[in-house]
């Protein structure tokens, strides 16, 4: 269909505004979550080795808490509301953003969110029209004769704004990556102004020095090799310089205070740094 000149003029302006609807929205709404954590933390990072595994997820919490006791570290999240997209089209999506931020592994959820009123265009078009008409009269001789004449009236094309109800879906994901070894193997929590001195712990990763002397969720870090531990980023300065050691760690577990004796593993050494060419 060939559109008039006003139209064709419409449709190049809004094509780019159009295109927005093919973004990767897993990219555009990515919030990372690297930002404030330990250096330390990110040197264990692992290079994926294989194409990024999607899990869609019926609780992205309880499954979030099971990649952190697996190893699994948190690199980052996207959240958005859009129309119901193609499965194809949206594990494409999710799989492009964890290429582009390293992840191993992405936890995938949606849901019905509501259904809104959106305006919407669309092109209407009248195809051209012919209206056949006839005179009969009587000519100079006497004659009856009959005139036939056809006229023709142009389509036209217009685009109109159309109110439509969409249903629209929230889409969640979380990025993850695996990580080396970890040296003590906790995450734990930066304390609150109220709570106890020391750091609670969150998670205990699993085939860790600290899962080896059964730490616990919940247990309360008061020192580790002889310092008062006061903040996760001390922990791991700690941690890090004593890395390959025998230690003490000491912590409360239900009012009672324990000391568990273990050697931490090793951090991997960093990445080596290219020699520039002459």
């Amino acid at each position: 269909m060939n559109l008039p000149r006003p139209i064709a003029r419409l449709f190049a302006f809004l094509g780019p505004l159009l295109l927005v609807g093919c973004a990767n929205y897993y990219s555009q709404y990515y919030q990372d979550k690297t930002a404030g954590k330990p250096d330390s933390l990110y040197l264990r990072l692992l290079k994926p080795t294989s194409d990024p595994e999607l899990r869609y997820s019926q609780d992205m919490k309880q499954d979030g808490h099971a990649l952190l006791q697996q190893g699994y570290i948190l690199l980052g999240r996207s959240k958005f509301q859009t129309p119901l997209m193609n499965a194809v089209e949206d594990a494409n999506a999710a799989r492009q953003q964890a290429q582009t931020v390293g992840a191993w592994v992405v936890l995938m959820n949606n849901k019905y969110a509501g259904t809104r009123t959106v305006d919407t265009l669309q092109v209407v078009s009248t195809p051209d029209q012919t209206i056949d008409t006839s005179k009969t009269f009587v000519n100079r001789r006497g004659q009856v004769r009959t005139v036939y004449k056809s006229v023709t009236i142009p389509g036209n094309t217009q685009v109109v704004t159309v109110p439509e109800d969409v249903d629209f879906y929230e889409y969640a994901a979380t990025f993850w990556a695996k990580s080396a070894p970890s040296p003590l193997g906790l995450l734990v929590k930066r304390p609150k102004p109220g709570d106890p001195a020391g750091l609670r712990v969150r998670v205990v990763i699993q085939g860790s020095p600290a899962d080896s002397v059964h730490m616990k969720e919940g247990d309360l870090l008061t020192s580790l090799a002889g310092e008062t531990l006061t903040s996760p980023e001390q922990l791991f300065d700690v941690v890090y310089r004593h890395q390959g050691q025998r230690v003490s760690l000491d912590f409360t577990r239900d009012e009672a205070e324990v000391t568990a004796t273990f050697t931490l593993g090793q951090l991997p050494p960093p990445p080596a740094v290219p020699t520039p060419r002459p």
